[in-house]
């Protein structure tokens, strides 16, 4: 039953779309509401973080690719493959922005596990800072272009004159370092 549903809600999909693709200005429009629709319930299993931005970003893809859409194949593939590039590109942007390394959901609203969660999180960062901070410079400045500025191994090879193997084998090294300052502090408490 639950295929039979999804073919026909693909097929309805697959016929406003092609109609859009021929100038149909109504089946676009329709097929805009259904698209929105569909989009919630799929975001929402997605993720917790930003879900309409994530929409309308999804929306406004579709919209400049709807071009390459094929009638003839099926449609929730295509869509699938749109919403998981914007997803990727929400956590890639998460992470570029610096944002802390945890995100913890605050849907509470008692107040004093909302402080209990901002002291973790400020701890974690401390901990994090401090222990970064113990690293031989070019460890601590691939670590912190890879993981809290969103570089890839080539564009940091690139930046300081490394092959990708080296920044590779740094950056394990420096995980495993990180690893042990982080292990040993917390032996310590």
């Amino acid at each position: 039953m639950e295929d039979s549903q999804e073919n026909t809600e693909q097929d309805k999909f697959a016929i406003l779309l092609g109609k859009a693709q021929s100038g149909d200005s109504d089946s676009y429009s329709v097929f805009l509401d259904l698209l929105y629709q569909k989009l919630k319930v799929i975001v929402s299993k997605k993720t917790q973080n930003n879900k309409e931005d994530l929409i309308q970003e999804i929306m406004i893809s579709v919209h400049h690719a709807r071009h390459t859409y094929d009638s003839s194949r099926p449609f929730l593939p295509w869509l699938y493959s749109i919403v998981n590039f914007r997803l990727s590109d929400q956590k890639r942007a998460y992470w570029r922005n610096g944002r802390k390394i945890l995100h913890f959901i605050e849907n509470t609203e008692d107040p004093k596990h909302t402080a209990v969660n901002n002291l973790k999180n400020e701890d974690l960062t401390n901990d994090l800072s401090g222990a970064l901070s113990k690293l031989p410079e070019k460890q601590k400045t691939i670590v912190t272009m890879l993981k809290l500025q969103g570089y890839s191994i080539k564009e940091i090879s690139e930046k300081l004159s490394m092959s990708t193997t080296a920044v590779k084998v740094s950056a394990s090294r420096a995980y495993n370092t990180l690893r042990s300052i982080l292990t040993e502090e917390k032996k310590q408490l």
